[in-house]
């Protein structure tokens, strides 16, 4: 049996990715790993740090910079052989030998390879992020367990790309226990008067949020006006630029907001002071939206897609992104209708109670890593 487990945090930075880690600490009880010794590995991170200081966890802090990053995935586990690596999101460190490893995948791009994932960007820079993506997959298909966050994904990997049926787990997602009602008011500026949709994700193509100026076009034709989309988007980012340079241009700044990046801690008073969540992007493995919205009891308009289907259910209003008069149609009827809304949002709500709860969620986890310390190597 392994003595030592190390939570490997560290190829975790922001958005989702750092909501769902402070939710693992937060609901991480130390007493159901057996494990002699249990030690948190993160970035240089207040809000982690502050978390495990809190609840007593051993912790390492690897310094925000490439060099530190590198050191730390070379040397670190060198003489750490015959311990557990739990990686909760990314990459396991990229020396490992002998010890065991258990690693999230949330790279759902790299199981739908007819899907141009990287279509925006120059040859070049395409042949990079395509040579990222080769690693990313030898490093978590070379991990001794791997943990999907869907069903649809687990089977694609297992089906598809021969990934091992036996170490191969879904643990659902679950809303983040930060993420709840009633919180105290935190003025964004927001105009209440207006529907507004909020489309909680940072500046990335595949995100697509370069689709809701003509999206805004489409339903100011069919007639809409008292409405208004929320970015969340740093507006540093090259693409952040572009976007709204377009907005600008297209004159519809009072139509699509960017209230810029929003702290973790506050997502939910800024759900809450919005009417829906939206999330179109190309492709997700899953998304925080979704049961953010399902808690917060607000309406969710997502991607008409296979990989949001399986996740969504009969939870969410699904837009064909191709047919923007068909999408204008969709959010008009739900603005417009207070049955429909309401009939959606209790949709929602019972999808959630499909998942499980933020505890379960980590005791799953929990789980796997338990059993597998158990299994000897081969």
């Amino acid at each position: 049996m392994v003595s030592k487990l190390y939570i490997n945090l560290v190829p975790i930075v922001s958005g989702g990715g750092l909501q769902n880690a402070i939710n693992f600490l937060l609901n991480l009880d130390l007493d159901k790993l057996n494990f002699n010794k249990t030690i948190v590995i993160i970035r240089n991170n207040a809000v982690l740090q502050k978390i495990c200081n809190d609840n007593s966890y051993e912790y390492i802090v690897i310094d925000n910079t490439f060099f530190a990053r590198l050191k730390y995935e070379i040397f670190f586990f060198m003489d750490k052989k015959s311990s557990m690596i739990f990686t909760l999101f990314g990459t396991k460190p990229i020396i490992s030998w002998g010890s065991k490893t258990i690693t999230g995948c949330a790279y759902s791009n790299l199981f739908y390879p007819k899907i141009d994932f990287w279509e925006y960007l120059s040859p070049l820079k395409k042949s990079i992020k395509r040579l990222k993506d080769f690693y990313r997959y030898q490093n978590v298909m070379s991990s001794d367990v791997i943990i999907f966050e869907t069903e649809l994904l687990t089977k694609k990997a297992v089906e598809e790309f021969s990934f091992s049926k036996e170490d191969s787990y879904t643990v659902k997602m679950s809303v983040s226990s930060i993420v709840k009602k009633g919180e105290k008011f935190i003025d964004f500026n927001i105009q209440k008067n207006r529907f507004n949709i909020l489309y909680l994700g940072s500046a990335h193509p595949n995100k697509r949020q370069h689709l809701l100026p003509k999206i805004v076009k489409s339903m100011i034709e069919d007639g809409l006006n008292n409405f208004c989309f929320l970015l969340t988007m740093d507006e540093k980012n090259n693409y952040t630029k572009e976007l709204l340079n377009s907005i600008s241009k297209m004159h519809l700044e009072s139509y699509i907001v960017n209230l810029g990046p929003v702290d973790n801690y506050k997502v939910a008073n800024l759900i809450e002071q919005s009417d829906a969540i939206i999330n179109i992007a190309k492709l997700e493995s899953f998304s925080n939206n979704f049961v953010e919205a399902w808690q917060m009891e607000r309406v969710l308009f997502v991607t008409d897609d296979e990989w949001a289907k399986d996740s969504c259910g009969d939870g969410a209003v699904y837009l064909d992104i191709y047919n923007h008069t068909s999408i204008a149609l969709s959010i008009k009827n739900t603005m417009e209708s207070k049955e429909f809304y309401s009939s959606t949002v209790k949709r929602g709500i019972a999808q959630l109670n499909s998942y499980p709860n933020p505890r379960e969620k980590i005791l799953q986890f929990v789980n796997i890593i338990n059993n597998y310390s158990m299994v000897r190597r081969e």
